[in-house]
């Protein structure tokens, strides 16, 4: 039997120290790795371990090769809503994750929750952390990341409220994601 606990995040300065312990980084580079991992000790330990490699650019790659691998099990529908998530850049309202493209949409969340690495509320659902979604996105092919952004795209334009300008923009930039361009010019003229 497994039980989960769950812990606040850590102090900045026992971060530093835990990360320090492990790595020769710059103090500059220390501090931007203690404030990216946002008091969670392992994204701390995965980004500093990225940036004494000198990479730097994207999630550390461990973490993607983590995240990875608990995903490998998940379904394609559960998929299609963290790749979604992942595309979106922000927490879903619950009606533009009910509006993506998949059969079931309550059931696909339910099963995208259970991997642990989102957080959900009644009203938004989103990853814990950006660095796990960017592990995310960092591992979803071309092809299926154009799709995850129409989806988004078609989503947020469902559910938008034309008070609000419809949020054209937001649509126009995942619509420009997906590779459509005219669309994504179309929904700026309106």
């Amino acid at each position: 039997r497994v039980e989960r606990i769950e812990r606040g995040r850590l102090p900045d300065a026992t971060l530093r120290a835990v990360v320090a312990s492990g790595s020769a980084l710059a103090p500059e580079t220390l501090e931007a790795v203690v404030q990216a991992a946002g008091g969670n000790p392992l994204l701390a330990t995965e980004a500093a371990r990225a940036a004494a490699a000198g990479d730097g650019k994207g999630p550390p790659p461990t973490l993607v090769g983590a995240v990875r691998g608990w995903l490998a099990d998940v379904d394609e529908d559960a998929r299609a809503v963290l790749d979604a998530l992942a595309a979106a850049e922000r927490p879903l309202r619950a009606d533009e994750l009910a509006a993506l493209p998949v059969a079931d949409a309550t059931g696909a969340l339910v099963r995208a929750l259970a991997t642990g690495l989102l957080d959900a509320t009644t009203e938004r659902t989103g990853f814990r952390h950006d660095l796990l979604r960017d592990a995310v996105a960092a591992d979803i092919p071309p092809p299926r990341r154009r799709g995850a952004h129409r989806a988004v795209s078609e989503a947020i334009e469902t559910c938008a409220d034309p008070r609000d300008g419809g949020r054209a923009a937001e649509v126009a930039a995942h619509l420009q994601r997906a590779g459509l361009r005219a669309e994504a010019v179309e929904r700026l003229r309106r």
